[in-house]
């Protein structure tokens, strides 16, 4: 009974302020619409899946694929993840594009997909039609530079990357942040100013700040 009490009692702290945390929560809202919208500049992300095959494999011939060689490959995935991201690529690639956009680059990510022999290479740039350029580029000096200092397979472009149809912004993860981001801190703004706040307001806080009888209430 007691917990419901102290509950009941928080309730009603919060609806006393309700308004306060209306316009706080309706601000932080704004502002998260405003960032995401009109100051939140868009990214665009180019995917490319490059396949960690076996050198000098025979598909479907009598050069078959073995346990040994998939759990091979499965390991040094890890390494190609790192070779992928190293400057060496990345400088290599600069240097062939010549593009001054290409620094713009926002990140490159090399993630091997679990029980597979494929790496996702995946690129962030500010334009839609360069990120495509930039992310096969990449792949492609990644797979010369791999192969140079760690030829423990065959690395070739299973899919190419495409133009991308819409930015990758989260813009609806950054409004959802903001709006709970508002009542989380006008919430505690008002248990705050609640509990700092001594003064006698009711026939409540007489009982729990002087412990005496009410005797009799004036009108207001």
């Amino acid at each position: 009974m007691e917990n419901v009490i102290d509950l009941t009692y928080l309730w009603n702290i919060l609806l006393k302020r309700k308004w306060l945390i209306i316009n706080i929560t309706l601000t932080t809202l704004i502002f998260s619409c405003v960032h995401s919208f009109f100051l939140m500049k868009p990214v665009y992300d180019a995917n490319v899946s490059i396949i960690i095959g076996k050198e000098e494999a025979k598909y479907f011939l009598e050069d078959r694929y073995t346990s040994s060689d998939v759990s091979l490959y499965l390991q040094v995935a890890k390494t190609y993840e790192e070779i992928a991201k190293s400057k060496a690529v990345y400088q290599k690639t600069k240097e062939d594009m010549q593009d001054k956009d290409f620094d713009l680059i926002k990140g490159i990510k090399v993630i091997s997909k679990p029980d597979t022999q494929v790496l996702n290479f995946s690129v962030t740039h500010p334009s839609p039609d360069k990120v495509v350029k930039f992310a096969n580029a990449l792949a492609e000096n990644f797979i010369l530079v791999a192969g140079e200092v760690l030829p423990a397979g065959e690395l070739k472009i299973l899919d190419k990357a495409e133009r991308p149809i819409s930015d990758s912004s989260n813009r609806k993860r950054n409004i959802l942040v903001g709006f709970f981001l508002g009542i989380v801190v006008s919430s505690g703004l008002v248990m705050l100013l609640e509990f700092t706040n001594k003064s006698i307001e009711c026939e409540q806080d007489v009982k729990k700040y002087l412990d005496i009888p009410v005797l009799g209430v004036l009108p207001k």
